[in-house]
């Protein structure tokens, strides 16, 4: 948001403050960074500032985040699958931003034993700020897309939470059970029409990992590129490559950082030349998963394409997710739809 130059919120809200009434300022002038960086500054100052103090901890309650609102465009979707999930395991959970929370719950967020955070930036630091003030301890997390990201998400969280690995694994396979029997009607489709795919994945950090890793291991798809587009400093994209790395090691070599995605077309024809001597090598068929602002990409290179990161003008999102179980379903339809359309 704009801020002006001399502008003393702090003592505007003074006075008010003194008579108990609930102001928390920020400074997030739009000179200071993204609207990430922004929810990181509002998270922290709320953690800081509004958060009640020396509250008794309650076992098994934890606080989500990590899913920007509106930066991710499918966050409310997604922060109810994470809590159905959660909750599954037996666990109350704090997210702050759905229909279920409060102010209250806002509020008496230090009563949790722990914070999680489903991102490798975003969030991370307003953990730190809430484990200095709180003395909660935080995890981070891969954000979980499908059937075998959600099973290593569960998993993490239970060691954390020290909980029992029967009701970890019962869950899990109650949620397997039914992940598959849905996944399995589109076996017919993918193996009669040949929906394997040469992918290009275009987002943010916690976007393109989770599609890339989502395409390859649950699709049997073979990404040729991964282009996360976050302005991120040189220890954030040293984190984020190493998490990368540790998760496809398949994939070395295929992830570049470019906040221009008008440029993402030189990334691609560096690693896919076409030429290879007397044989044209052709990238197809092929598919993107990005933002709408990488149609005009998709359309360069022949590929089909879906918007799955900010920003999607091209549908109406309301409370879709791609989170979780359920979520990836979901990406499975609305993939195998828009192939399906083509024909």
């Amino acid at each position: 948001m704009t801020e002006m130059v001399g502008d003393d919120v702090d003592a505007v809200v003074a006075p008010y403050q003194a008579q108990g009434v609930p102001f928390v300022t920020v400074s997030t002038g739009g000179f200071k960074g993204t609207s990430l960086l922004g929810y990181d500054l509002v998270l922290e100052a709320l953690f800081r500032k509004f958060v009640t103090r020396g509250v008794p901890r309650q076992p098994k309650r934890v606080n989500l985040w990590g899913v920007p609102p509106s930066q991710d465009v499918f966050w409310a979707g997604n922060l109810a699958e994470l809590r159905r999930l959660l909750e599954a395991l037996g666990l109350s959970v704090n997210t702050f931003f759905t229909l279920q929370d409060t102010l209250a719950d806002l509020r008496g967020a230090a009563s949790a034993e722990l914070n999680i955070v489903v991102s490798p930036i975003y969030g991370v630091g307003p953990a730190i700020a809430f484990e200095e003030e709180h003395g909660t301890p935080y995890v981070a997390l891969d954000f979980p897309v499908g059937a075998l990201a959600t099973r290593r998400f569960l998993e993490q969280v239970a060691v954390a939470l020290k909980i029992d690995g029967a009701r970890v694994q019962a869950v899990v396979e109650r949620e397997e059970r039914e992940y598959y029997h849905f996944l399995s009607r589109a076996l017919d489709s993918y193996n009669d029409i040949d929906l394997q795919r040469f992918a290009v994945v275009i987002g943010n950090v916690n976007y393109a990992p989770a599609l890339t890793d989502f395409a390859f291991r649950e699709l049997g798809w073979l990404p040729e590129l991964v282009v996360i587009t976050d302005i991120l400093n040189e220890e954030q994209a040293l984190q984020v490559s190493g998490g990368f790395a540790a998760l496809l090691p398949e994939l070395a070599g295929k992830l570049v950082y470019e906040t221009n995605t008008s440029r993402v077309i030189e990334h691609f024809r560096r690693a896919w030349p076409t030429s290879t001597g007397r044989y044209r090598r052709e990238f197809s068929p092929s598919f993107v998963l990005g933002s709408t602002l990488d149609k005009e990409f998709a359309d360069e290179i022949k590929a089909a394409h879906l918007a799955i990161s900010y920003p999607v003008t091209s549908r109406q999102v309301l409370n879709r997710a791609y989170a979780g179980y359920r979520g990836g379903l979901t990406l499975v339809e609305d993939i195998f739809s828009s192939l399906l359309t083509l024909r």
